[in-house]
């Protein structure tokens, strides 16, 4: 237990640490190649994405983890469930940002910058959903390999955008191909992760309890 406590808080201390990181070196790069009105378009669009991720979980990931907690045998319906409405509240965000872009008084390639931007929120409702398996199944170890591979992918493509001399547009295509790719691959692991009827039912019998039954729905 002492063990999965430190792996587990090391792992989201890594994956957070990951994230500024690759940010900054982002902005730092683009800033000295590409100049500052790239990445004033650039941040202020990962602004907005920022709070609309906030926006598409909408306080389900920590509910979720605490059902999960007390009620093991629902988690593929919790994910199910989790994912269809962060897929339903990331369109309505997206279409949300859509209207923004037709009153905000930015210059055209920021509001632009915003629309794209959104594009990567349906991939994230996946990878959100997913995520929040892991760390209900307290595997935040897996979801830190997931955190690598995405935050990496990132920033050499960035740097190669950089190194081309592309715009805003491109650099946020790199964000939404990064988000989406992780996203079905979190997707699979998660469905293994919470496994059938059958499988959670031997599960739980290992662990001793009396349920040996997977319910589909939670009432």
């Amino acid at each position: 237990m002492g063990r999965r406590v430190v792996v587990n808080t090391g792992a989201l201390a890594a994956a957070n640490l990951g994230r500024i990181v690759v940010s900054f070196l982002i902005q730092l790069v683009v800033a000295r190649r590409l100049g500052l009105d790239v990445l004033g378009q650039y941040t202020v669009a990962m602004a907005y994405l920022n709070i609309s991720q906030v926006l598409c979980e909408a306080g389900l990931p920590l509910w979720i983890v605490r059902e999960i907690a007390h009620r093991p045998t629902y988690r593929r319906a919790y994910f199910r469930r989790s994912l269809a409405l962060q897929w339903i509240a990331a369109a309505l965000v997206w279409l949300a940002l859509t209207g923004l872009t037709a009153i905000l008084p930015y210059p055209l390639a920021t509001r632009q910058a915003i629309f794209l931007v959104g594009l990567s929120l349906p991939f994230f409702a996946v990878a959100s959903a997913a995520g929040t398996i892991f760390q209900a199944g307290e595997r935040l170890d897996l979801l830190l390999i997931v955190e690598i591979a995405t935050n990496g992918l990132i920033l050499l493509a960035s740097l190669f955008v950089v190194a081309r001399a592309g715009t805003v547009a491109h650099l946020l295509a790199v964000v939404v191909a990064a988000q989406a790719l992780p996203g079905r691959s979190q997707e699979s692991s998660a469905d293994v992760e919470t496994g059938d009827g059958r499988c959670l039912g031997r599960q739980q019998g290992r662990d001793g309890s009396v349920a040996r039954t997977h319910v589909e729905h939670p009432t």
